[in-house]
């Protein structure tokens, strides 16, 4: 398999998460002081045309964006960078995994730290207003997804344990590594087929202010998406068990389109439009 499948996966990723997310996020601006108190902008005039006006979040994320994947392609090329050195047998794939899962990394870190410091300055500049009181109504999965798609995702998960169960008995693959294995995606399947359980039942927050119902429909389905990624550890896992063919190359690019079809279920939100009922009017301060 060419390595510029590698370098292409990596590079559209790096779009999604450091170029169209933070354009995104800065949408986020104006709805969240709006929800926390609706005449906060047309108290504090300059302050919200200064938040408006600023590009500093979106300029350091461009050019982390620009660097990342010139880095990534110098590395493609065949470029030696001391920082990002491994031993010489190391194969030319790994090292474009490493640098990229180094650049993922450093991303995350400067992403949350930059959404952690502008809760901060939300709380502090910006008090709290009367909240209006949340819905009661109970929700379900079956509200948001069709029978069909959660009988299908039964069916796989059960399916999935059984073949695991069934090369354990048969002999096929054993030992403490093979249970060690089926113990943890067996903690993994669990683990996500609880959180899509307990989503549709979540309160009403910020986020469900913030994006309205939509929210919770893509949350729904990011949930049960995630629901998917206990088979594909699971069948690679049985395959490199039972055969000793090694798929760690092929496992993480898994891993980060993964990562792509999540950020591109994300990036389909929007805020709600100020006026449109779920917040308030702010006029001039609406973004264009």
């Amino acid at each position: 398999m060419s390595e510029w499948i590698d370098f292409a996966l990596y590079a559209f990723q790096i779009v999604l998460l450091w170029v169209l997310l933070p354009r995104q996020s800065a949408q986020y601006t104006v709805p969240a002081i709006v929800d926390r108190d609706p005449d906060w902008p047309s108290k504090h005039p300059a302050v919200m045309q200064g938040l408006l006006r600023s590009r500093a979040f979106l300029n350091v994320f461009y050019v982390y964006a620009a660097i990342s994947i010139a880095v990534l392609l110098a590395l493609r090329l065949g470029f030696q960078l001391p920082v990002l050195s491994r031993p010489a047998q190391a194969p030319s794939w790994e090292i474009l995994k490493d640098a990229h899962g180094t650049f993922l990394i450093v991303g995350l870190i400067m992403y949350f730290a930059s959404f952690l410091f502008w809760r901060h300055w939300l709380a502090t500049h910006v008090p709290l207003a009367a909240r209006r009181s949340a819905s009661l109504k109970p929700r379900l999965a079956s509200d948001y997804l069709p029978r069909s798609r959660r009988v299908a995702m039964e069916v796989l998960t059960v399916a999935h344990i059984g073949v695991w169960l069934v090369v354990g008995a048969l002999g096929f693959a054993s030992g403490a590594k093979f249970w060690w294995s089926f113990a943890f995606i067996v903690g993994l399947t669990v683990l996500f087929g609880v959180i899509a359980h307990s989503v549709p039942r979540r309160r009403p927050g910020y986020l469900d202010r913030l994006f309205g119902e939509a929210y919770r429909h893509v949350e729904i389905r990011i949930a049960y998406f995630m629901r998917l990624w206990p088979l594909a550890p699971g069948a690679m896992g049985l395959v490199e068990l039972t055969t000793g063919v090694e798929l760690a190359r092929i496992g993480y690019l898994l891993i980060v389109s993964f990562v792509c079809v999540l950020a591109s279920m994300i990036l389909r939100l929007q805020p709600v439009a100020p006026g449109s009922g779920a917040t308030p009017d702010c006029g001039a301060f609406v973004p264009r």
